[in-house]
């Protein structure tokens, strides 16, 4: 029997996330100095992020194709030829403006690890690595991430997330991965599919087999001042 197939692999990537973010709760606690986490840290954080945004958008996405096939004629198909906007403005429609603004701010740092946004300052290592002088982003930041990062303290206004891409940690990863559980969760119920892929098996973290709702709920996020 023909059934329709829908080409969206964002929730094959769970597994992914869910490993990394173990195998950051697995190392020991060392919070970063003012300038970076150390390498392994920074790294694993870096990659969970850029995943979770993927996964956010690519939920966002799927449900709009969705949404714009109920919406769209029948000879029309599903946004051939038409302009769509911004899956945060799309976001930001139909689950208001908390996980949209905390979605922004994933959204943005993401887009410090992936294109590499490059800040110059000068440090001094005694009595620990920090900065000798304010760093400056060089070239960088559209309005959106001007609007969403506070340039003194190099951190978004409602999660505090670090944008200063050597000092991205494990707090960082633990929150995006919040927020991206948030979102899916909220946009679930507007799924014509009922493909609720927050309910989808157990994953293994901490030693244990978890749904992904009850991961994120047991996430110790650490402190960061």
């Amino acid at each position: 029997m023909e059934q329709g197939y829908i080409s969206s692999a964002s929730s094959n990537l769970t597994d992914v996330i869910v490993s990394l973010l173990d195998s950051l709760a697995r190392r020991t606690l060392v919070p970063p100095n003012e300038v970076q986490a150390s390498p392994p840290e920074n790294g694993q954080a870096c990659a969970a992020i850029a995943l979770v945004a993927i996964v956010i958008e690519g939920s966002v996405n799927r449900l709009r194709y969705f949404v714009d096939n109920e919406r769209c004629a029948p000879t029309e198909g599903a946004g051939m030829g038409r302009k769509r906007g911004h899956v945060l403005d799309w976001l930001k429609g139909q689950l208001g403006s908390d996980l949209h603004d905390r979605c922004e701010e994933v959204f943005c740092v993401r887009d410090v690890i992936a294109h590499a946004h490059t800040w110059q300052a000068k440090t001094d290592p005694c009595p620990s690595l920090h900065f000798a002088e304010q760093p400056r982003l060089h070239r960088y930041g559209d309005q959106r991430f001007l609007r969403v990062i506070d340039q003194v303290t190099r951190r978004s206004r409602v999660l505090r997330l670090n944008a200063f891409p050597t000092r991205i940690w494990r707090r960082d990863a633990y929150l995006a991965y919040q927020t991206m559980i948030d979102t899916i969760m909220a946009l679930e119920p507007l799924d014509p599919t009922r493909m609720n892929f927050s309910n989808w098996g157990s994953y293994s973290f901490d030693g244990k087999h978890l749904l992904l709702p009850d991961i994120a709920r047991s996430l110790p996020i650490p402190d960061d001042e």
